[in-house]
């Protein structure tokens, strides 16, 4: 029997709200240097209408695009003609990524979860994330690495959560079958959802009240913090045929 985790807001948090918008900053200072003309406030704009349509793509065709790719297109709307190769390419990504390796900590429980879970079943880990080096980066600096079998990001395969696909692949290198897999994560559209609808078993960990369960694919099990894995009756939750 095998367990597969979502990363972000699942294993490893933001430090406070403001982690990613700092990060943005240090990026747009950089695209000034480099001849961005625009104000912070249509920067900032301009990045989140490109995100959600990466979203968009992520939900409706399972596709992930690459992450030097979405930057390069953010600057070319902005006015920054750069190849993927560019200083202004790199200096942007070094620059984000030191700011969001400094401003994330691990989600209360995560170790203890993760270590114990690992003594008695296999370990996967599956994440939507375009740049697969900070998510490394980020299970060496936890010593986590050591505790999955598989780890699967959608930056380096091309697919996405909520497809089946990503899940399927996994549970294959993993050498299970999807029904004695459990998911957890704290997406309901892309670990919940997608799970079911790929024949794992999902566990929901609710982060907020905002989203509710509702519809043909519901949780199996929903919990507020990653501590309440230590007592959950896993094995029959696998087990059960439903």
């Amino acid at each position: 029997m095998g367990i597969t985790f979502d990363f972000f807001n699942t294993l490893i948090e933001p430090k406070d709200k403001y982690v990613s918008k700092r990060a943005l900053k240090a990026v747009y200072d950089v695209g000034v240097k480099h001849g961005l003309t625009i104000d912070f406030t249509e920067f900032l704009n301009k990045v989140s209408s490109h995100w959600e349509k990466v979203l968009k793509k992520r939900i409706d065709e399972g596709i992930e695009t690459r992450y030097s790719s979405n930057l390069i297109e953010i600057f070319t709307d902005i006015g920054i003609h750069a190849s993927e190769t560019s200083k202004v390419i790199r200096e942007t990504t070094d620059t984000y990524f030191r700011i969001l390796n400094a401003g994330v900590q691990l989600v209360d429980g995560a170790l203890e979860v993760i270590e114990n879970l690992s003594e008695k079943y296999k370990l996967g880990l599956i994440s939507n994330f375009t740049y697969p080096p900070f998510i490394r980066t980020q299970l060496e600096q936890y010593n986590l690495s050591g505790f999955f079998e598989v780890i699967t990001i959608s930056g380096d395969h091309g697919f996405t959560k909520p497809f089946p696909r990503i899940f399927n692949h996994t549970a294959d290198l993993m050498n299970m079958k999807p029904n004695k897999v459990i998911h957890i994560g704290d997406s309901l559209i892309c670990d919940v959802i997608g799970a079911k609808k790929a024949g794992l078993k999902a566990i929901w960990f609710k982060r907020n009240d905002e989203q509710k369960s509702e519809g043909e694919y519901r949780p199996d099990l929903t919990i507020n913090q990653l501590s309440e894995l230590l007592e959950a009756k896993l094995d029959s939750l696998i087990n059960n045929p439903k």
